[in-house]
């Protein structure tokens, strides 16, 4: 199974992808736990945008 440099980039991408998407989740949890909402809604914003990217990596993988 050979795997381009690109292939290998992109894995390490998604997973770069997921780690900061379960830091923005953990994110929002605590603030709504603080009920500092403009905190959670950008933890939110952040977790749309990884899922987006990590799209975006798995089309190249």
């Amino acid at each position: 199974m050979n795997i381009t440099k690109e292939q290998k980039r992109a894995r390490f991408m998604m997973h770069v992808c997921v780690i900061i998407g379960f830091l923005a989740a953990l994110l929002t949890i605590w603030s709504l736990f603080d009920k500092v909402y403009y905190i959670a809604a950008f933890g939110v914003f952040l977790i749309a945008c990884q899922y987006y990217n990590y799209k975006q990596w798995q089309k190249k993988a």
